[in-house]
């Protein structure tokens, strides 16, 4: 049935396990080190959770923005969009996340943003 193939298969690929008699058993991943978090300049305005690190609570009422809040959701989703394509040409083999997370945040910064 496809149910037992979609088992079988998240087995096979299952993250941090051998595939057993196929030749291609990947070692074990050991525990990095965390960098210490990345510093945003003083002139960036920040969200109020930025350093709590409490998120705000969820509402179930949705939010109607007027032409200002719209055009800067536009700016930032268009930001998010360039930031992801940037980060998608940095993927290659031997290249850290933390090399990538670097010059995302770089990116970020650049365009005045959080």
């Amino acid at each position: 049935s496809s149910r037992a193939f979609a088992r079988e298969l998240l087995n096979k690929l299952r993250f941090n396990r051998k595939n057993k008699g196929e030749g291609n058993a990947r070692p074990r991943l050991t525990k990095g080190k965390v960098a210490p978090p990345l510093s945003v300049p003083a002139n960036i305005p920040r969200p109020p959770y930025a350093d709590s690190g409490v998120a705000p609570p969820f509402s179930e009422v949705p939010e109607v923005h007027n032409a200002e809040g719209i055009e800067r959701m536009r700016a930032a989703s268009k930001l998010a969009a360039k930031v992801l394509d940037y980060a998608g040409t940095l993927v290659k083999a031997g290249v850290t996340t933390h090399s990538i997370d670097v010059a995302v945040h770089q990116m970020i910064i650049d365009n005045g943003a959080y």
